[in-house]
């Protein structure tokens, strides 16, 4: 060891053992690394003693109570009903009013579907054909808002326990889907000749 160690660590050096012969050089090396070997093993022993068990405890095992919702209903004021009845009412008018004005077009369509039927695409018959069949899609636009119109009030009042307003919006949708459903295979019955 230098002079600039023995300056830095005089302490240490001052500690450490100094062998005699080899032999005792070897032995201090020697329990050194023994010593290095071992410590590390100190720390894998545990305290001495039973174990807590490893299995489930009881709660952990039980199953859970399941407890059924109660269905949330409503009861709806004779302001809150008189509501529901005129937005039913509206979406039958409007299907009423919607299949009448398909009706009163549908046959002057029907004739320039016919007559556009076999004619060339572009030529002027297969324009009017389409442009008659465009009207008819217009046309039935009410029907359809209508339908949409009752399942959104039918979503509102699953809600509600109201024997009067389910029976009205029943016959509400025969009458709306009826007519929606009509106007649609008419339409599609003409939209196919020009296909």
């Amino acid at each position: 060891m230098d002079h600039a160690e023995t300056r830095f660590f005089p302490d240490i050096i001052a500690m450490t053992p100094r062998p005699t012969n080899a032999s005792a050089h070897h032995r201090l090396m020697a329990y050194g690394v023994f010593s290095l070997l071992i410590l590390p093993l100190a720390g894998c022993t545990g305290p001495s003693g039973s174990f807590p068990p490893l299995d489930l405890r009881p709660v952990e095992t039980a199953k859970p109570v399941e407890v059924a919702p109660k269905p949330v209903t409503f009861v709806l004021t004779e302001a809150a009903l008189a509501t529901f009845e005129a937005r039913i009412t509206a979406a039958e008018t409007a299907a009423k009013s919607s299949d009448t004005a398909f009706s009163k077009a549908l046959p002057a369509i029907r004739r320039s579907v016919t007559a556009g039927q076999g004619a060339a695409m572009g030529s002027d018959a297969w324009l009017e054909a389409q442009q008659a069949l465009s009207r008819l899609e217009q046309s039935r636009a009410g029907a359809e808002a209508a339908r949409a119109d009752l399942d959104i009030i039918v979503r509102e009042l699953s809600v509600v326990s109201e024997p009067r307003l389910q029976t009205r919006t029943d016959s509400a949708r025969e009458t709306i889907h009826a007519i929606a459903d009509a106007q649609q295979a008419q339409f599609t019955g003409l939209a196919v000749l020009l296909n």
